[in-house]
Parts: structure tokens; C-alpha cells; sequence
């Protein structure tokens, strides 16, 4: 076992102090909690741009801040504060790409460890549970980085990681594709349901 400190730096998002709007020309895209569905899935098109400051475009001397704040392949997003917490890995490129302060950004330093493997972990049920006792606050329940830090990761060998990374990302395409089909399912029942209603009006 190993303890995520160990294994990765965290750090927060970025920190927003107003609300946000989408900017055409935004030079920035940001990743909210919205821009994830029920399973914890990223949807990139849904990621609004703006500009990171509300001064507009960002200055020279600001750069170089915000590069340190941009999300790559490989970071673990995890939502630390809200109703429920869970983990994303970062696999493709969104340049220019920040993430909101509700969020830990888990930069894993470690070749031994598989990014998405660490995000599967933190969404087991067992982990889950843990978090929920490390959680903090009343009105909104948040997990310190700190304490996530503190937490203990069990790490296997590489290929297992990857080999479990693999599974569960068949298991998410095949609960994707389950979703879509119970919806197909219920239009088609509603439908066929209205048809028949209409039919015993003209009757």
C-alpha cells in the first residue's frame, strides 16, 4: 500500500471569484462539475471557454501561472467537494484546458502507477466509503487535500493495473451503451403507447 502523496502531487483547480460565462473567443476552455454525467464521464463538447481573468485576454505576466494550471493527459481530476466525490482521468488532449476549484488535480510521479488506474481505485465502493469518513463541513462536505494525500492506494504490478484500467473501461462503454438503449426502449414504448391512445380517440 501506498499513500497517494507518495505516489502523485495534488494541487487545486483554479480558483474562480465570480461567476462564469461562455466567451466565443474565450482563450480558455473550463472543466466544471456539469460537464460530467451521472457515471462520472467527461463530456468535452459541453466545456464552456472564457477568459481566466475578468480583465479579458490573459496578460503576458500571467502566463506562466497559468500554464502550471493546465490540465494534461495523464492528470487524475478528483471532485473533492459537493454531494459526491469521484475520480477522472485525464487520457485526451484539451489544450488550454483549466479545471474548476471544486476539483484535486493528481499529477501521479511514479511510472508504476497507471493514471487511470488510480481514478478507478478512487472510484471503488471501499475507497468511497473512507472518503466519505475523511469528508469535512456541513454544508459543503469537501475532502482536504490533505487527507486525500493521507489516503492508501493498493498498487499492483503495471500490467494488472493496466489490465484492470482496460476492464473498466469496457464496463463504462457497455453501461454507456445500456443508457442509450433503455432510452430507445422508452420512446419507442411511449410512442407505440400515444398511437394507440390517439387510435381510440378517433374511434
Amino acid at each position: 500500500m501506498k499513500k497517494i502523496g507518495a505516489i502523485a502531487n495534488i494541487r487545486t483547480g483554479f480558483q474562480i471569484r465570480e461567476a462564469v460565462r461562455h466567451i466565443n473567443d474565450g482563450s480558455h476552455r473550463l472543466i466544471q462539475v456539469r460537464d460530467f454525467d451521472e457515471l462520472g464521464i467527461l463530456h468535452q463538447d459541453d466545456c464552456i471557454r472564457f477568459h481566466p481573468y475578468s480583465s479579458g485576454p490573459v496578460e503576458t505576466r500571467n502566463i506562466k501561472a497559468l500554464e502550471r494550471q493546465l490540465v494534461t493527459v495523464g492528470d487524475v481530476l478528483f471532485l473533492a467537494k459537493g454531494t459526491r466525490c469521484f475520480a477522472w482521468a485525464m487520457t485526451e488532449e484539451m489544450p488550454n484546458t483549466l479545471v474548476a476549484g471544486f476539483f484535486l488535480v493528481l499529477q501521479v510521479k511514479r511510472r508504476a502507477v497507471q493514471p487511470e488506474y488510480l481514478a478507478w481505485w478512487l472510484n471503488q465502493p471501499r475507497t468511497q466509503t473512507e472518503l466519505e469518513r475523511r469528508r469535512m463541513g456541513t454544508h459543503i462536505r469537501t475532502v482536504r487535500k490533505s487527507e486525500l494525500g493521507d489516503l492508501e492506494v493498493e498498487i499492483p504490478p503495471l500490467e494488472v493495473q493496466k489490465r484492470i484500467s482496460r476492464l473498466s473501461q469496457l464496463r463504462l462503454r457497455e453501461m454507456v451503451l445500456s443508457r442509450r438503449l433503455a432510452a430507445e426502449r422508452a420512446r419507442l414504448v411511449e410512442a407505440v403507447c400515444l398511437k394507440a391512445a390517439t387510435r381510440n380517440e378517433e374511434d
